[in-house]
């Protein structure tokens, strides 16, 4: 059952992250970042965001959990 707590939680802060403004404005102007240079440092934005969400949603489910 905590599996499927964990991927509730997951998943119920993933939607509400896409969901921000900021976020869709970002997905809306991807596609004219036409220099390699702005891809590449758009998608290691892109990466240290995911990872910093995963880290939230760990510290979250930990707590919720009771483990720390």
């Amino acid at each position: 059952m905590p599996f499927i707590a964990r991927t509730v939680a997951t998943i119920a802060i993933a939607r509400r992250l896409a969901g921000h403004p900021l976020v869709r404005a970002g997905i809306a102007a991807a596609p004219k970042l036409a220099t390699p240079e702005v891809r590449a440092k758009a998608l290691e934005v892109a990466k240290d965001a995911a990872y910093g969400a995963g880290t939230i949603t760990r510290k979250l489910v930990d707590k919720v959990q009771g483990r720390r």
